[in-house]
This record gives structure tokens, sequence and C-alpha cells, in this order.
């Protein structure tokens, strides 16, 4: 299970996209009745993340010139040197979480709808403190150039004395929330923290049009053209791999000095290789590795999750975000 499971409840359905649009008068309502039973949060951003990120479509020109890794919900700027992890939930076989290795350094990031006016940095990073504290770890919060940041030491396994190093990053922007997990030599060395903080700063947040509740995860694809590829790669692979075990059993029974056969051959030949610094992790987490969504992290009940809606005395409608 993932580190933000903590308030998973399986029985907690996702509500359908077009079963949340209501005309502004009823929204606003709703939106109200929430706020008197929360806590209101300020949203949380850098004063200049307008100019330097991270960005809303909005606030930056159709991708021209400026290079990006279109992945539906997020656009990743291209660097040289930047490896591009793609983590699936295995379940639902969706992409969930992106992590970029850069400089030495990880930086894993998910973007989630968010209201308007409200922010969630100020209640997600108190619900991760108190989640990281039970699971054995230790977390403050303290002030960073992105502004407050949560410090924390990550049990490597449950109950044991082993941990690891990660700093919790989120901002919030116009009707989206962004998070980031930083990892590695930009937690110790300066010229590495500027480089993934930058790279973090220059990503762009596609929040759509579609109404989503807030918490819920923005919809990341594949790019066609690198989907195809990862598929050819895997299917070579796989064909590859059948060649060269026929390979071996021909060559088990042959007598000595042989000649090889068709098939050494063809396993012989060189595959075709998966996108450039791709790779794609599905299912669980390395031990130390923050989980990166869905069922491993990012479920009904985690603390990036929806909350379920609930009302005063026989239920209420869940706040929209528009």
């Amino acid at each position: 299970m993932g580190l933000f499971d903590f308030l998973k409840r399986d029985e907690d359905p996702t509500p359908k996209a077009d079963l949340l649009s209501l005309d502004d008068e009823a929204d606003d309502a709703a939106a109200e009745e929430d706020l008197e039973d929360e806590e209101f949060f300020e949203k949380e951003a850098p004063a200049d993340r307008a100019e330097k990120g991270p960005f809303d479509e909005s606030e930056v020109e159709a991708p021209g010139e400026a290079r990006f890794i279109e992945l539906g919900g997020l656009r990743i700027p291209a660097r040289e040197g930047l490896g591009l992890r793609l983590e699936i939930e295995e379940q639902s076989q969706r992409l969930v979480a992106v992590a970029l290795d850069y400089r030495e350094s990880t930086l894993q990031v998910q973007a989630f709808a968010a209201p308007r006016s409200e922010g969630l940095w100020g209640s997600i990073r108190s619900q991760l403190a108190d989640q990281i504290r039970r699971q054995g770890g230790t977390a403050k919060e303290q002030e960073g150039r992105l502004g407050t940041v949560v410090e924390a030491a990550l049990p490597v396994t449950a109950g044991g004395p082993a941990t690891r190093r990660a700093r919790f990053v989120g901002v919030d922007g116009p009707r989206w929330f962004l998070r980031g997990v930083l990892t590695g030599k930009a937690l110790v060395d300066d010229d590495a923290l500027d480089g993934i903080e930058e790279l973090f700063r220059s990503i762009v947040v596609v929040r759509g049009a579609t109404p989503l509740p807030p918490r819920e995860l923005l919809t990341l694809q594949i790019p066609p053209a690198m989907a195809e590829q990862m598929k050819a790669a895997q299917q070579a692979q796989a064909a590859r791999q059948s060649a060269e075990a026929a390979a071996q059993a021909i060559a088990d029974r042959a007598p000595a000095g042989a000649t090889a056969s068709p098939a050494a051959d063809a396993a012989a030949e060189p595959a075709p290789q998966a996108p450039a610094g791709v790779t794609v992790e599905r299912g669980g987490r390395r031990p130390a590795q923050p989980p990166a969504g869905g069922a491993q992290g990012l479920g009904a009940g985690s603390a990036f999750a929806r909350k379920p809606a609930q009302g005063r005395a026989s239920g209420r409608r869940a706040k929209r975000d528009d």
C-alpha cells in the first residue's frame, strides 16, 4: 500500500464528470455550504508563479519553438539529460504519475483538480505530515523558495530504522494543484536543487474545461507516437527472448561444431529500443520511493484524493470546482 492510503474506503465510488455539471448559482451554493463545515485555505504559490511557473496552459503560448512532452494533463519541458519514467497503476492500467530523473535527482509530479478560490496545499501537507509520522518517519514544515514544503524522512521498510529523505512541494494554481516530490542530490546540493526547481517551474498544467471534483487526479496520457514505440519495443523484446530460448534449445541438442541455426541468427539481431530516456513502471513501488498514485497512494482515501461528499443530515452535494 502507498504512503497516503490512510483514509481509503473501498466503497467510495468516483463520480462521473458529467454528473458534476451545475449552473453557477447552484454551484456557488454548494461551495458555500462546504466551506461552512471545512477550514478554508488560501491558495499558496510563489508570488511570481504566473511569470515563472508552474504555468497554467492559458498563461503560455501554444507549443511552437519550445519543446514539451505532451502527457495530457501535464506538459513536461524537454531537457538534455532528462530521464522520464511513466508510473502506471497495475489494476486500472492508467498513467498516474510522472517521475523525472535529472542531474542525479528525481522529481515525481502529479496534478489535481482544485477549486477556483480555495487552495489544497495547506490541508494536504498537514495530512501528509501526520501520516508520515504514523508510518514511523519524521516530517516538518519549513519555508523554501517554492513556499512551505514538507521535509521528510521516509522509512525504507515498515517499522525499520533506515530512512530516506524526501521533500514534498506543492503549488496551488487556477483550478489545479501541482505536487512534487524531490529526492536525490537536489536535497544536499544547491546547483542540483536549482536545476530541479527550474524544471518543476517549467511544467505546464493542462486543467481542461471538464468539471471535476477537487483532489481528482488530472488525466495523464502517453503520447501516441511514444506508445507505439514502446509497444514495438515490447513486442521485439518478447520475440527476441523467444528466439534466444529456441536457439539455446537447438544448441543443447546439436553435436559439437555444428553451425548456428536461423533462430540463433534471429536472436543475434538487435531489437528495436524504447524511446530514449523513457521507462514504464507498473504496480509496486521501490521501498524508499514515495508512492505514485491510484491504488499505490492516490486512491479515494489518500491525502491527495477527492474527499467523499458528506451531508449535514441526509447528504449534500460535493463541492465542485466550477
